[in-house]
């Protein structure tokens, strides 16, 4: 998955979890700004003999299948840390 399906993805599960905790009727609303910090490990890959640059990727624990050509793929591993403050839609204020 790359970065940008994995934030996307992080983003509005966490926008879905904090308006299906919110009661209108008891007067319970979450705070519609909160600051998001995401710490990642990426990995780009590098194949000889393939068109194309490389892209980075958020790195996963479990990878299964093998191949031949993992004799010419470099791999590097690296971290991206970055804060967002993210715009929490919400249920009380669109009702």
């Amino acid at each position: 998955m790359n970065i940008e399906e994995f934030v996307k993805t992080a983003l509005k599960q966490i926008a879905d979890a904090a308006t299906s905790v919110e009661d209108k009727e008891k007067g319970q609303c979450v705070n519609p700004e909160i600051p998001v910090h995401f710490d990642l490990a990426v990995t780009t890959t590098e194949k000889s003999g393939v068109e194309g640059g490389g892209q980075l990727v958020v790195a996963s624990l479990l990878k299964a299948g093998g191949g031949a050509n993992k004799a010419n793929e470099v791999q590097e591993y690296s971290r991206v840390s970055f804060d967002l403050h993210f715009h929490i839609p919400s249920k009380s204020f669109s009702s």
